[in-house]
């Protein structure tokens, strides 16, 4: 399946049909922005940085140029999104077909974004694929001498990700809010991220050539006016406080999610987070009125994106670094295991065969196949814990050895505690 090639997006949608849509995590369970974050922040979509596929589809994304692989990551997005809005808001009781949700996203590309597409749309009332396919591909083409910036690309197209959270909004309200209202409410927020960028930037006073080159390219990108873009600048240009930056109040608990953890990564740029750096995440947070355990929830699932994704992340490789991350990121886990440790334990206990095996592991070397089992059964149980449902764990790069050191020690049994 190959978007550069014309016609991919129905192939794309019958694929969903058949495997995708009687898999996708239902929000029933969590409520819809917290199973819209679970489902696309592992794929990097919100980061403008997409790796992988969102579900149970397959669509090789490895063999496919970045263009390619944003087109499908970004347009299994946008449906994934219509889908989940229609059912957590009652307005289907099964999945809505992707034919319904092709046409609706035609509709609210032509209704957003009026000068993206410019010649008719009469020709494709029989067929809404095609237009669709169009305007997701002028919606993917980012035209910058800055895209050759390693750092930049991890941006790339990262307010992609507000369009996956303005449709579902736009499907479930049948044409009832106007699309003036959302590009206006869109315009704003875009100004209020490259704020919060240009200080976070600016966060230790010390403003490097990545994170400037990073904020000319997402001011590209933003498609401001030229007051926007000139009100944007000066906030980077100038040291100042987060007080300076207009952050309206936002609903959206998955907005504000976004808005830290796109701050997280800047404060990355220079390859460490330094006490300057934490002290502005830490009163960002606050504004955004996120709870000291929510701000530690971003810091996780960033870096778990990052640990996750290491080969991909080109703009922090080196070992030094990839040690300052995985240390900081095993500490973090360790606190949350220890928060939930009587529930960490009990659960294991309730499990003869994985309890044996744990107390094994402290005298004797385990096969293979024991490795394998105390390996998946701990990770299960790690899954389970209420933080871990939302954020999505970096488990191809947690080994079983740094899984055993980081249990408490009544998890084994008391005869191999010694």
């Amino acid at each position: 399946m190959n978007p550069n090639i014309k016609g991919w997006l129905h192939g794309f949608c019958l694929k969903l049909e058949s495997d995708y849509w009687k898999s996708i995590e239902r929000p029933l369970d969590t409520g819809y922005e917290p199973a819209l974050y679970r489902t696309i922040q592992p794929s990097g979509l919100m980061y403008g940085h997409p790796v992988k596929e969102l579900g149970a589809i397959t669509y090789g994304p490895d063999k496919l140029d970045a263009v390619a692989r944003m087109k499908l990551i970004y347009a299994e997005s946008l449906l994934t999104t219509g889908s989940l809005k229609l059912k957590s808001d009652n307005l289907i009781t099964e999945e809505a077909s992707t034919e319904h949700l092709v046409t609706e996203l035609s509709d609210y590309f032509l209704n957003m974004y009026p000068g993206l597409y410019q010649g008719s749309t009469s020709s494709y009332l029989k067929n809404p694929y095609q237009l669709t396919e169009k305007l997701i591909s002028q919606r993917v083409s980012v035209k910058t001498s800055l895209m050759k910036n390693y750092l930049a690309s991890l941006f790339h197209n990262s307010l992609l990700f507000l369009d996956v959270y303005y449709f579902g909004e736009w499907v479930s309200s049948f044409g009832e809010i106007p699309a003036s209202d959302i590009i206006n409410e869109q315009s704003r927020l875009r100004l209020t991220i490259l704020g919060v960028m240009a200080l976070a930037a600016n966060a230790d006073n010390k403003l490097q050539k990545e994170e400037k080159a990073l904020f000319e390219f997402y001011l590209e990108s933003a498609g401001l006016d030229a007051a926007m873009s000139r009100e944007a600048r000066a906030l980077l240009n100038n040291f100042g406080r987060l007080s300076e930056v207009d952050i309206p109040q936002i609903e959206s608990w998955l907005i504000r999610k976004y808005l830290m953890e796109m701050a997280i990564l800047v404060t990355l740029a220079d390859r460490e987070i330094n006490p300057s750096e934490q002290e502005f995440i830490a009163e960002l947070g606050e504004k955004l009125n996120f709870t000291q355990s929510e701000i530690s929830d971003s810091m996780l699932a960033v870096e778990s994106f990052v640990l996750a994704n290491w080969p991909a992340m080109h703009y922090l490789l080196g070992k030094h670094n990839l040690e300052i991350i995985s240390g900081r990121f095993v500490t973090r886990l360790k606190n949350y295991i220890n928060i939930n440790k009587d529930y960490v334990v009990q659960e294991i206990q309730e499990s003869r065969e994985l309890f044996h095996l744990l107390g094994k592991s402290r005298t004797n070397t385990l096969t293979e196949v024991e490795k394998k089992i105390v390996n998946e059964q701990l990770i299960d149980i790690l899954k389970t814990i209420p933080a871990f449902v939302i954020i999505a764990l970096p488990f191809t790069f947690i080994t079983l050895p740094t899984l055993l050191a980081l249990l408490p020690k009544n998890a084994f049994p008391s005869s191999f505690r010694e």
